[in-house]
């Protein structure tokens, strides 16, 4: 597969913005939502941070997070929220967000760890983190990766597969708590042949079968945050000498530490 030769510079997203706007592609994205929708539900804190190859969409509308927003790398589109940024290094505090969606951005970065060690950064302990990708090993995966040769295909990146994600959780020492897949269709187009298997795709996207075209990746971040500790103060009392005595005044013998 072809990668781009400056991640910032490489004209993907709007060949992916306008791919998701076809029939195929509202249906993945529908699928992807309801996929995070089930996962956001049980995510509480106050920040939650989205990055995503669609600017313009809320993925993360169904979150209880009251405070979300989304960055993008382009100044021609800065999307919903305005704010540029490369997604290789964040302009965020170090354990500052309390969940990180990561949807279709290492798949088309040549620095997909650094973006997952700075979703890492800025995650606060315990934390989650939330990964959609295509998945290699499905009719999808298979289709993309056929596609990635041709020069105007949206699709030019690299697929990362589900055992080496995990495998690179891991090294950043998260604990990857669940692994879902979804978008079980047919890679085509017509619309009859999408609702012809419509019952038999129902089947497995309920019980998340193997070799579905996404998967979901949910980790957490396992890293103990400090406990602030209150600062014991040795209390001063003075000793008194009885008054009359040779020699007689106050002295402190002992100090404020």
């Amino acid at each position: 597969m072809s990668y781009p030769q400056d991640d910032e510079a490489y004209a993907y997203r709007p060949a992916l913005e306008e791919w998701f706007g076809s029939a195929l592609g509202k249906l993945l994205l529908a699928r992807e939502t309801e996929l995070l929708e089930q996962r956001l539900d049980s995510v509480f804190g106050y920040y939650l941070l989205q990055l995503s190859a669609l600017v313009q969409q809320d993925l993360t509308a169904a979150s209880k997070i009251r405070h979300r927003f989304q960055l993008s790398t382009s100044m021609e589109n800065p999307g919903r929220s305005g704010a540029i940024s490369r997604f290789e290094a964040l302009p965020l505090e170090n354990d500052s967000v309390d969940a990180v969606v990561l949807h279709h951005v290492l798949e088309f970065s040549r620095h997909p760890h650094q973006i997952l060690r700075e979703a890492h950064r800025v995650l606060m302990p315990r934390g989650h983190l939330l990964i959609l990708c295509i998945n290699p090993w499905s009719l999808f995966g298979l289709r993309t990766r056929a596609l990635g040769s041709y020069r105007g295909s949206p699709w030019r990146g690299h697929m990362i597969s589900t055992r080496r994600m995990i495998d690179w959780l891991s090294l950043l020492d998260m604990r990857v708590s669940e692994v879902r897949q979804t978008f079980h269709q047919l890679p085509v187009q017509a619309p009859a042949t999408l609702g012809r298997f419509g019952k038999l795709w129902s089947h497995a996207e309920r019980h998340s079968l193997p070799f579905g075209g996404v998967y979901l990746i949910e980790a957490h971040k396992q890293v103990v945050g400090l406990t602030p500790q209150k600062p014991r103060w040795r209390v001063w009392r003075p000793e008194m000498v009885p008054l009359g005595a040779a020699g007689s005044s106050i002295h402190t013998s002992k100090t404020i530490h």
